[in-house]
C-alpha cells in the first residue's frame, strides 16, 4: 500500500526550476512562509499579526528581500504595500525576475506619489521608467499589480493602469519585497499586508488579455507616461503611448505637440507636420507650434513654402531668433545669400549670444565674397562656441578661417590681432580637449609675438608644470596674475606653485584669499604654508575653514579657464548582499557619499595632521571620521587615522585602518609598511613577514629593510637583522633611526665597540636624541667605568676589562681633555687642563697632596692613547 501511494505522490519542484502555480499569503501563522526573516546591521524583516515588515535602519539605503522559492517567467504579482506614516521620504514595491543581487527588476512607489521601474543588469542599474507622478499612489497604502508576459510589463494601482514598457533583459526569476529610505530620516518601516503570485499560463493569458486589451487605460495616464519617455529620450515609446491616448478621441493641443516632437526626433517629418497642424487647429497662436511648423517645413526641404509661412507669422513674433535663423536658412537654400545674411544679422541683433546665427552669417558673408567680414564674424562665433564648449562646431570654424587666410585675404593690423585671437582660442580648445602638446605649439608663438591674453600665459604655465618645469612655469603664472590681478584662480595657482617649489607663497596667497576668502583650496594651502612655518594654531583655523567650505570650489580648475575667466582670457546599487545605496536626483534626494575628488579628502587629512601636531589626538581622529563620512572611503584617510592611532598607542585599531587602506590602494607602498610596523608591535609575526615579503619583492626601500631588521631581531635572527639594517643604511645614508636600531642590535650581541661608534655618529648628527642618549646609558652601565677629573666636570667612560696597556712617552703638549694622572696617595684624578696649574720639575702634581700624578692605571693609559691617536706626533715609544 505504501508503494502504491508513492506512485501518486506529487514531488516538490526544484527551487531553481520555473514553476506554474498560484501562491498567496496574508502572513498568518498557518500559511507557508516564502519571504525570509532576518536581522542585519542595515535592515531587518519579520512577520507579525498578518503583516510582513521590512525595516531599514539607515538613510540612503535600498534593500530587497527575495523569495527563497522557485522562479517564474510570465506571472501576475499583486500585493498591498504600506509605508509607515512616521517615515521620511521613502518608497516601497516589488522585485521580480530576480536571479541574484546583480540581475533583477524592481518597481517602487514613493511617499511623494511617484513611481519608477528599473532593471539591474550585471550590477548596473538602468531606468526603464524614470520617476513619474501618479495621483493613484496612496500616501501610505497602495494596491499594486504587475503583469509580466514575455518582454512586456504592465503596472496597475487600485485596478487602474499606470504604465507599461517592453524590455528583454531578464526572462525569468523569483520575486520579493523591496524598500528604499532616502536622506530625510531614519529608520524607515515598510509593510506587505498581502501578496499573490500566479504563474499559471492560462491565468496569466486571461489577465493579460483582460487588463491590457479590453480594459482601457485613462488617456491622461498614457500622456503622463509619454512625458516621462520624452524626458528619457525614448521617443518611439512616447509616440506609442500618445497614439494610444489619442485613439478614439480628440486630443489637446499639448498632446499633438508632444506627438509631433516625438515624430520629429525620429526624423518622421511628414507625420510630425501632420500632428503640428492638428496642434495649431486646437491652438492657432501657440508660439512653439508655429516655430515647429517652420522648422518642419525646412526639414522637409519645402523652402519656398517655409519662407512664405515664416514671413507670414514673423510680424507677430519679431523677437523670435530661431524664426529669423530658419528664414535665413531658407533664403540661403533658395540661392538668395543677401536675404539670408539679412535674416541672420537680425537674429544676431536680437540675441548677441546666438552662435549658430553668427556662424551662418559668416558662411553667407564668405559666399558673398566678404572674406574680411566673414573672418571677423567667425571670430565672434568662435568666442561664443568656446564658452559653450561646442568644440565640434568650433573645429569647423577653425578650418574655415585657415582656408580664408590661405586664400590671401587682406590683412591689416586689426585683422592680424584677430588672427592671433583665433590662434589663442584654438589653443585653449586643444588644451581643454587634453591635447596640451598642440596647444603649446600655438601658445609659444603668441607669447613671443607679445600677445597679451592672461589665459594663454596661465595655460602655458600649467603645460610647463605638467612637463616638470615648475620654475619656468612660475614666470607665466605670475604674468597671468599681473594681466588679470582681480582673477582669483591665477593667484591661487601661482601660490600653489611657489609652495611646491619651496619658495614663500604668502604674498600670492594673501591676494588669492582677499579675492575669495571662502575658497576651501586657498584656505587649505594657507594652512599647509602656516603648518610648515610651525604656526600651528593659525594653520588649524584655516584648515577648519577649508573643511567647512567643501564642496563648492567657486572657480573651477584649469580646464575651465576661458569659460569662467574674464573676456579674452541615476541609481547605482552598491553595498551589502541585500542592501544598496542609490541616488535619486529626480526626486531631490541627496547621496550620503558624494563622489568628490581626492583633493577634498586631503583637506580633512591636513586638518587632522595639524590637530595631531598640536597633541589634540582625539580631535584629529574625529576630523578623519568626518572626512570618511563626507568623502567616502579614501585610502589616505584610513592611513592617516592609523598614524594617529599609533601615536595613541592603539596598534590594533591602527592596523585595522592600515589594512583598509591596503584594500583600497594596493599599489601604495606606505600602507603595507605601516601595517607591518603595527604587526611587529602586536607580535603578529606571520602577517608582518607576509607584508614585508611582498613589499621587498615589489619595491625594496630603506624603511622596508629597517622593518625587516626589527622583525628579525624579534625572531632572534640576529645575523639577518644586521644584514637588513646595513642594507637599509646603504639605501638611506645617514638615517639616525636605522643607525640606532643597528646600535641596539650590537649592544644586544655585546659588540660594544661597534655600538659605541654608531652612537657617537648619531650624537654628532643629533646631540639631543633621547633614544641615542638612552642607548648610550645602557652601554655605559653594562660595559664602561666612569672616571672624572677631581677639579672640573670632565668625565671619561672607559671600557671594562681592557688589556694591559703599554708604557708610553709624550713630548709636546698633550690635549687638555686627556687624563694627566692619578695621585697614589689620595687617589684623585686630574685632567691635563686642570693639572697644568700644578707642575713641579716638569711633572704634574696633586694640588692637595703634592704627590706626582702617575699614569699607572691601564684605564687612564687607554683613554690617553685614544686621544693621542688623533695627534700621533705627540706620542713616542720608550
Amino acid at each position: 500500500m505504501r508503494r502504491i501511494f508513492s506512485l501518486f505522490r506529487k514531488d516538490k519542484p526544484d527551487p531553481e526550476s520555473v514553476v506554474f502555480e498560484q501562491w498567496k499569503s496574508a502572513f498568518k501563522l498557518h500559511e507557508e512562509r516564502r519571504l525570509p526573516e532576518e536581522d542585519t546591521p542595515i535592515y531587518s524583516t519579520g512577520s507579525r499579526q498578518g503583516v510582513y515588515t521590512l525595516k531599514l535602519k539607515k538613510q540612503d539605503c535600498l534593500a530587497w528581500v527575495p523569495s527563497d522559492c522557485f522562479k517564474y517567467r510570465d506571472f501576475i504579482l499583486e500585493g498591498r504595500i504600506g509605508i509607515d506614516p512616521e517615515n521620511g521620504y521613502s518608497s516601497a514595491g516589488f522585485i521580480f525576475r530576480y536571479i541574484n543581487d546583480e540581475n533583477f527588476y524592481y518597481f517602487l512607489v514613493s511617499t511623494k506619489r511617484f513611481f519608477r521601474f528599473c532593471v539591474v543588469f550585471n550590477g548596473n542599474p538602468i531606468n526603464l521608467i524614470e520617476w513619474t507622478e501618479s495621483p493613484l499612489i496612496g500616501k501610505n497604502v497602495s494596491d499594486l499589480r504587475v503583469i509580466a508576459r514575455g518582454t512586456g510589463f504592465s503596472f496597475y494601482l487600485d485596478d487602474e493602469w499606470i504604465a507599461e514598457v517592453d524590455d528583454e533583459t531578464i526572462s525569468e526569476g523569483t520575486f520579493g519585497f523591496a524598500a528604499q529610505n532616502y536622506s530625510e530620516k531614519d529608520p524607515g518601516s515598510f509593510y506587505l499586508h498581502r501578496i499573490l503570485v500566479d504563474s499559471r499560463p492560462v491565468e496569466v493569458e486571461k489577465a493579460y488579455t483582460r487588463w491590457v486589451h479590453f480594459i482601457p487605460a485613462r488617456p491622461e495616464y498614457r500622456v503622463n507616461l509619454a512625458g516621462t519617455f520624452m524626458s528619457m529620450g525614448r521617443f518611439l515609446a512616447a509616440g506609442i503611448q500618445l497614439k494610444k491616448a489619442l485613439r478614439g478621441r480628440e486630443g489637446s493641443a499639448e498632446e499633438y505637440f508632444m506627438l509631433a516632437e516625438s515624430y520629429r526626433r525620429m526624423q518622421l517629418y511628414d507625420q510630425a507636420l501632420e500632428s503640428i497642424e492638428k496642434c495649431l487647429e486646437k491652438a492657432p497662436g501657440k508660439p512653439e507650434a508655429l516655430l515647429e511648423k517652420a522648422n518642419l517645413l525646412y526639414s522637409l526641404k519645402r523652402f519656398i513654402q517655409a519662407r512664405v509661412y515664416i514671413r507670414k507669422i514673423i510680424p507677430g513674433h519679431p523677437g523670435n531668433t530661431r524664426l529669423w535663423n530658419i528664414l535665413g536658412n531658407c533664403e540661403y537654400s533658395l540661392g538668395n545669400p543677401e536675404g539670408a545674411l539679412e535674416a541672420y544679422q537680425k537674429s544676431v541683433e536680437l540675441d548677441p549670444e546666438d552662435s549658430l546665427s553668427r556662424t551662418n552669417a559668416a558662411r553667407t558673408q564668405e559666399c558673398l565674397g566678404l572674406k574680411e567680414e566673414a573672418f571677423t564674424t567667425y571670430l565672434a562665433a568662435a568666442r561664443l562656441l568656446f564658452r559653450q564648449e561646442a568644440y565640434d562646431e568650433l573645429s569647423l570654424i577653425f578650418s574655415r578661417t585657415r582656408a580664408l587666410l590661405a586664400e590671401g585675404i587682406q590683412i591689416d593690423d586689426d585683422l592680424r590681432e584677430k588672427a592671433k585671437e583665433f590662434q589663442a582660442v584654438e589653443g585653449k580648445m586643444l588644451y581643454h580637449e587634453g591635447d596640451a602638446g598642440q596647444a603649446e605649439k600655438l601658445f609659444v608663438p603668441l607669447i613671443k609675438a607679445g600677445y597679451q591674453d592672461s589665459a594663454v600665459f596661465y595655460l602655458y604655465g600649467l603645460i610647463l608644470i605638467d612637463k616638470g618645469e615648475r620654475v619656468k612655469a612660475g614666470r607665466y603664472l605670475k604674468k597671468a596674475a599681473e594681466l588679470e590681478p582681480s582673477f582669483f584662480l591665477y593667484w591661487s595657482r601661482l601660490a600653489e606653485n611657489l609652495f611646491l617649489l619651496g619658495e614663500d607663497p604668502e604674498d600670492a596667497l594673501k591676494k588669492a584669499y582677499r579675492l575669495n576668502p571662502d575658497d576651501p583650496w586657498v584656505n587649505n594651502l594657507f594652512g599647509q604654508h602656516l603648518m610648515e612655518k610651525k604656526r600651528l594654531e593659525q594653520a588649524v583655523e584655516y584648515f577648519r575653514k577649508a573643511k567647512e567650505a567643501v564642496p563648492g570650489r567657486q572657480v573651477e580648475d584649469a580646464r575651465r579657464v576661458g569659460l569662467s575667466s574674464p573676456e579674452g582670457a541615476s541609481s547605482c546599487p552598491q553595498g551589502s548582499v541585500d542592501t544598496r545605496q542609490v541616488e535619486d536626483a529626480q526626486q531631490g534626494s541627496v547621496s550620503s557619499s558624494p563622489q568628490w575628488s581626492p583633493e577634498v579628502a586631503d583637506i580633512y587629512l591636513n586638518y587632522s595632521e595639524c590637530l595631531a601636531r598640536l597633541d589634540f589626538l582625539q580631535d584629529a581622529v574625529i576630523a578623519i571620521n568626518e572626512g570618511l563620512d563626507a568623502c567616502g572611503e579614501h585610502s589616505t584617510l584610513f592611513n592617516q587615522r592609523g598614524n594617529i592611532l599609533v601615536r595613541m598607542r592603539d596598534f590594533a585599531a591602527a592596523l585595522n585602518d592600515y589594512e583598509k587602506a591596503i584594500q583600497l590602494d594596493q599599489e601604495n607602498n606606505e600602507y603595507p609598511q605601516n601595517a607591518a610596523a603595527c604587526c611587529i608591535e602586536l607580535d603578529m609575526i606571520m602577517r608582518a613577514e607576509e607584508l614585508l615579503g611582498r613589499l621587498l619583492a615589489r619595491s625594496p626601500g630603506a624603511s622596508a629593510y629597517n622593518l625587516t631588521g626589527n622583525l628579525a631581531v624579534i625572531k632572534g635572527e640576529y645575523k639577518r637583522a644586521e644584514l637588513a639594517f646595513k642594507e637599509a643604511l646603504c639605501r638611506a645614508g645617514q638615517d639616525c633611526e636605522i643607525k640606532l636600531n643597528l646600535a641596539s642590535l650590537y649592544l644586544e650581541r655585546r659588540n660594544y665597540r661597534s655600538a659605541k661608534d654608531l652612537l657617537e655618529e648619531v650624537l654628532r648628527q643629533e646631540p639631543e636624541s633621547k633614544r641615542a642618549l638612552s642607548i648610550r646609558e645602557q652601554v655605559r652601565k653594562k660595559y664602561e667605568i666612569r672616571y672624572a677629573c677631581a677639579s672640573c666636570d670632565r668625565t671619561w667612560w672607559i671600557p671594562r676589562g681592557i688589556p694591559p696597556q703599554p708604557a708610553l712617552r709624550i713630548h709636546g703638549e698633550p690635549p687638555n681633555d686627556a687624563p694627566a694622572g692619578k695621585c697614589k696617595k689620595c687617589g684623585k684624578i686630574y685632567c691635563v687642563g686642570c693639572a697644568q696649574e700644578f707642575v713641579r720639575d716638569r711633572r704634574f702634581i696633586c694640588p692637595d697632596c703634592g704627590e706626582s700624578l702617575k699614569l699607572a692605571d691601564d684605564a687612564l693609559k687607554y683613554q690617553l692613547l685614544r686621544l693621542l691617536d688623533e695627534n700621533p706626533e705627540s706620542r713616542q715609544p720608550p
